[in-house]
């Protein structure tokens, strides 16, 4: 029997024919449900978001069904809603798609989605699949965290030389540059110092105030933007450099050595009478809690006598 409507119900009877004429109808006991000799897909699988952009597109995949329903898999829907906004499930594609992954257009940054999606053969469309794990449509790439404290190498009468440790985090996107900053030390506004990104972890501020006091800080540039600025340096005395022998010449009443190689600091005022003291390594010298210079030493002596 052919040109039967699928999923509708139907009666037969049959009678019989011969040269006397025509029987009485056998009647089915029941009603016959007519459908195919097939039936719907299971699920496909859950969807997954494999790729994204901030112009509102994510792409998904999913695994074809167990079991095709003993017809051959004519494609698929793909369905999305926002469940914080509605719940009701929205189809992405007018057609059927023939494999098994889809882009997703027309979505809202910022706006959580869920996506599932439904098989279909000469029987119909199956159930839909389990839902996706919501996400959340956001740039790909963020801030970096913020660079490490820089460090102040050296300074001179108007100017100051800084180093700092690159940011741990990149925010998933190559650091185009750096931007410096300072500040008068009391003073409550933050002034840029350079014009243009900085490419290296080094940089020297130029055209501080002599015997001006300063604290510096740093920003990481990245194509989304800048990171939250690094903690700031201590504040920093901008002054002419003075030799060691100056400083012997001078006989300051307080002078700070501290001695890079075995972090050893020492405190005193220099005489030529008390304790000696070789210095064998790099060293940086500071008068009243200021630094003054670095000076390279091979076999200098220097006398001090201890505080107590």
């Amino acid at each position: 029997m052919i040109g039967l409507e699928p999923n509708k119900k139907y009666s037969f009877r049959i009678r019989a024919e011969n040269q006397y004429g025509i029987s009485d109808p056998l009647e089915t006991d029941e009603p016959v449900h007519a459908k195919f000799p097939f039936t719907v897909p299971d699920p496909p699988g859950v969807p997954r978001v494999t790729d994204w952009d901030q112009s509102g597109g994510v792409s998904l995949t999913w695994d074809r069904p167990v079991h095709d329903g003993g017809a051959r898999i004519q494609g698929y829907k793909l369905e999305f809603r926002d469940p914080a906004e509605d719940q009701t499930w929205r189809i992405a594609n007018d057609y059927l798609v023939k494999d098994n992954n889809y882009t997703v257009y027309g979505l809202l940054p910022g706006h959580e989605y869920e996506f599932r999606v439904r098989a279909k053969n000469a029987a119909g469309l199956s159930k839909p699949s389990g839902n996706s794990s919501k996400f959340k449509l956001k740039p790909k790439i963020g801030v970096p965290s913020p660079p490490g404290t820089p460090t102040v190498v050296k300074v001179g009468k108007n100017y100051a030389d800084l180093t700092w440790e690159p940011p741990k985090s990149d925010g998933g996107s190559k650091i185009t540059g750096y931007i410096i900053e300072k500040r008068e030390f009391g003073g409550a506004m933050w002034v840029k110092c350079n014009d243009y990104n900085v490419q290296d972890c080094e940089y020297t501020a130029l055209n501080l105030v002599e015997q001006g006091d300063y604290e510096f800080r740093i920003y990481a540039v990245n194509a989304a933007g800048r990171s939250e600025p690094s903690a700031c340096t201590t504040p920093v005395k901008i002054c002419e450099v003075r030799t060691v022998r100056e400083l012997l010449d001078r006989q300051p009443k307080h002078v700070y050595v501290a001695r890079v190689a075995y972090t050893l600091v020492v405190r005193g005022s220099l005489r030529t009478h008390a304790e000696k003291f070789n210095l064998k390594s790099r060293c940086f010298l500071f008068e009243s809690g200021y630094p003054l210079s670095w000076v390279e030493t091979t076999s200098l002596r220097l006398d001090f006598l201890h505080l107590n």
